[in-house]
């Protein structure tokens, strides 16, 4: 079971990576790893709201969606770009 310290270490590690790959214009790796703190940042609404985290992602937008679809919208717009 993922706790939430884990998922916030997870958020900020990932947006010290995404800022020092920007910084070095290793642009693709920089918007995954921002893209990843976006996830982390929704596995904490919904450790929050639902107790645990799903381990894939069809899960993770059901249980968003159902949580806050405007949050998931978004997951899912960065997710196609």
């Amino acid at each position: 079971m993922v706790d939430k310290n884990s998922l916030i270490t997870n958020f900020k590690e990932c947006i010290a990576g995404g800022l020092s790959e920007e910084s070095q214009k290793r642009y693709r790796n920089a918007v995954e790893l921002y893209y990843k703190s976006v996830v982390a940042l929704c596995d904490i609404i919904i450790l929050e709201q639902e107790g645990d985290v799903p381990d894939y992602h069809k899960k993770r937008d059901e249980i968003l969606g159902r949580l806050n679809g405007q949050v998931n919208q978004i997951r899912v717009g960065l997710h196609t770009i």
